[in-house]
């Protein structure tokens, strides 16, 4: 295997494996379960070309959770007592529940479990059906062109709701974003509020007489599932074709937000620059420089495309949360093609495996109390090899972002210091 090909596995998995992303929640009432996923806060471009989806705008959100699954009516009787739903069974989304009476149960399972749940804020809504920082920008939540894959809607619910969580998820794990149910958001809704929306974490009008309800239902066709696709209803309002998924806000304090700068970038932002380097940022890189190695004479400048093209790379796989597991590279000099695994534990890449003919590279990293790389090593087949590198002097921006470290290749004894420059 080339060199150069051990090299890129290096670089993309030493800087994919510190990410500041939180991990899930389960909760559990009365024997009922239900998963808070984690969506880690970012910027994105909200709205579109519809009517009331003008101008589009860019927004800004805090971390905070929300839920994988619409409620269902076994959440919903065992907070409440009760089930209201047109279309009965434990695992069909609730519905026939007003936003006012959404209010009402979030105050029980407050109550109940000593959590702040909340509805979903209308831009929170969109962020996480569009899939956050792992986002690929598809029409529909999870899908850009087969709403069938990832949605219950006319031409395929039955006309009746459908069991939650029975078609493919989104970039971030959740699932029914489109499609099955309309979403209560908590937002009044204000056909203009885009014009004049807040750029940071938007909780829309301070009064109305609607309220937003967002995702298209089993009833609509394919416009209404889209992930921009706005509507409304009186708060009032009971139908079978609404329901609503819960939020929650991520509540840091000050020593974990000082950890969180110091893991650095939050994973999702794809990256890459000069032939043989990955990084996935907060921010878009604009360059980066590193020194001369040790049969270099010049510092280099990478320069850097967002989503661009791995000239090195010709296939690559990602899980449910967005992570990218595996990866094929082209032919090497003698024809061999490299295929490697990536594996990844609490937020971090912790080991790397690269197959070429019948050797083995396995990379392994370890890490410091602030989710800092501080070793990675290498070992050849059942060999473990001296080529390592350690590293130190990290520094970040205001904002979290990694902008410079040392790192000491320990076979030449020579070290270098990659300073990174963001837009």
């Amino acid at each position: 295997m080339k060199i150069k090909t051990i090299l890129l596995l290096l670089a993309l998995c030493v800087t994919m494996g510190v990410s500041a992303q939180q991990t899930d929640k389960t909760f559990t009432v009365k024997g009922v379960s239900f998963v808070m996923k984690s969506v880690a806060g970012g910027t994105f471009q909200m709205g579109n070309v519809g009517i009331n989806e003008r101008p589009i705008h860019s927004v800004t959100l805090s971390s905070y959770y929300i839920g994988q699954t619409e409620v269902t009516q076994a959440l919903w009787e065992a907070v409440m007592g009760s089930n209201p739903s047109n279309f009965k069974g434990n695992n069909l989304p609730v519905e026939q529940v007003s936003w006012d009476d959404c209010q009402t149960f979030i105050t029980r399972l407050n109550q109940q479990t000593g959590q702040k749940f909340r509805l979903p804020t209308e831009a929170e809504w969109e962020y996480a059906a569009y899939g956050g920082q792992y986002s690929r920008g598809y029409k529909y939540s999870g899908s850009n062109t087969t709403l069938s894959d990832v949605a219950w809607y006319e031409d395929n619910s039955g006309k009746k709701t459908n069991p939650v969580a029975t078609k493919q998820p989104n970039e971030l794990g959740l699932y029914d974003m489109s499609g099955n149910v309309d979403e209560w958001c908590q937002d009044w809704y204000d056909e203009n509020y885009y014009k004049n929306s807040p750029s940071k974490n938007p909780s829309g009008p301070t009064s109305g007489y609607f309220r937003v309800t967002r995702g298209g239902s089993w009833s609509n066709g394919t416009w209404c599932c889209r992930v921009c696709y706005r509507l409304f209803c009186g708060s009032s309002k009971r139908k079978d074709y609404l329901g609503f998924r819960l939020a929650l806000s991520q509540t840091t304090s000050a020593s974990t937000a000082t950890q969180t700068a110091a893991m650095t970038a939050s994973a999702g932002t794809q990256v890459r620059y000069h032939d043989v380097e990955y990084h996935e940022a907060k921010g878009k890189v604009k360059s980066i420089t590193y020194p001369p190695g040790p049969d270099e004479t010049e510092p280099s400048i990478g320069e850097f495309t967002i989503d661009g093209k791995e000239k090195d790379l010709t296939g690559v796989q990602y899980d449910s949360n967005g992570y990218r597991v595996s990866e094929k590279y082209t032919p090497d000099e003698d024809g061999s093609i490299t295929t490697a695994k990536i594996m990844w534990k609490d937020g971090r890449v912790f080991k790397a495996i690269a197959s070429a003919k019948d050797m083995t590279y396995t990379l392994n990293y370890i890490y410091n109390a602030k989710g800092e790389l501080i070793e990675m090593s290498l070992s050849i087949g059942d060999t473990k090899s001296d080529f390592k590198y350690q590293y130190s002097d990290y520094k970040y921006d205001a904002s979290g972002n990694w902008i410079s470290r040392k790192r000491v290749f320990m076979n030449e004894q020579w070290t270098e210091t990659r300073t990174i420059v963001y837009y």
